[in-house]
């Protein structure tokens, strides 16, 4: 029996803004150098993550599903890391991942 097809894309929402707060919140101590092979790792990862999902999806004989959350993922990620590593302080990038991560994880408490 083939799996069932996964819907929505929380996986990769999730990982996005994780990378966004990591890389963001690293702003005020690395140079955009330094920053460019987390950029390389995270389109790495998008891309594997999108060919498992076409693997997946051709295996079972399931329809495609929209091709363009993972495209958005892979310029929308590292461009708000920059803009918020450029634009606005390191301290401030990491207490409001804080708080947010706080408040995800109440969520998480509430659904449970």
């Amino acid at each position: 029996m083939p799996d069932l097809p996964k819907r929505g894309h929380w996986g990769l929402t999730i990982g996005t803004v994780l990378f966004v707060m990591v890389l963001g919140g690293m702003g005020d101590y690395t140079d955009p150098l330094v920053r460019l092979p987390g950029h390389v790792v995270f389109w790495s990862l998008v891309s594997l993550g999108l060919l498992a999902t076409v693997h997946r999806e051709r295996r079972n004989g399931w329809e495609p599903a929209a091709r363009w959350p993972w495209l958005t993922a892979a310029v929308a990620g590292p461009v708000a890391a920059e803009l918020l590593a450029l634009n606005v302080a390191s301290g401030v990038v990491v207490t409001v991942s804080l708080i947010l991560l706080g408040l995800g994880v109440f969520v998480l408490l509430l659904l449970d």
